[in-house]
């Protein structure tokens, strides 16, 4: 299994999951919220089991980093409150259908973030920040994400994070518009 650097903010820090019962229980009720399951569309984790199921896959898989937000001092794992993670693209990716710089970066990774507490507060733009600093600083060149038009919230703190939108697209499983956006290591040091 791999292992991911411990990121630490202000007020929170990203580290590796929690792996019991509790915890995916947790993660579970955030992506049935009725606030929060609009913006992030179709969601195969159905039950506990399959969070536990999918945390470990991703944990296995050398292509995605995925880190647990946590609240509160360095260390304390008693108040996770979301989850952020990068993920490898490679060219059959569906940026590169959507952006003509696509095959201009050489790496490139796809960020997704879910607050499933404390919306509201900056925590979105605190945990955004740390993980592209985290990218930026590992060698990623661009790194891309997909947000559905009406997710206000979630499209100020990719803005304030210095994304920009290079276009839009229609979600395959939800059939809704999305905001395809960008940020390159260039625009992340400018800004």
């Amino acid at each position: 299994m791999k292992s991911l650097p411990t990121l630490i903010g202000e007020n929170i820090w990203l580290g590796d999951f929690v792996f019991n019962q509790w915890f995916y229980e947790k993660y579970h009720s955030w992506l049935h919220h009725p606030q929060i399951e609009p913006f992030i569309g179709p969601v195969s984790e159905e039950s506990p089991e399959k969070v536990k199921k999918m945390l470990i896959e991703n944990k296995l898989d050398e292509k995605i980093k995925h880190w647990c937000v946590y609240f509160g001092p360095y260390y304390d794992k008693k108040s996770p409150i979301g989850d952020g993670s990068l993920n490898l693209l490679d060219s059959q990716s569906e940026f590169a259908e959507l952006d003509n710089s696509y095959f201009n970066f050489k790496k490139s990774e796809e960020f997704t973030i879910l607050i499933g507490e404390g919306r509201g507060k900056g925590i979105g733009t605190e945990a955004t920040s740390l993980i592209l600093n985290q990218a930026f600083s590992t060698g990623t060149d661009a790194v891309y994400l997909g947000v559905y038009t009406n997710n206000f919230g979630g499209i100020k703190v990719y803005e304030r994070n210095g994304f920009q939108t290079i276009g839009t697209a229609i979600d395959k499983e939800s059939k809704k518009e999305e905001l395809i956006m960008r940020i390159t290591s260039q625009n992340w040091r400018l800004r």
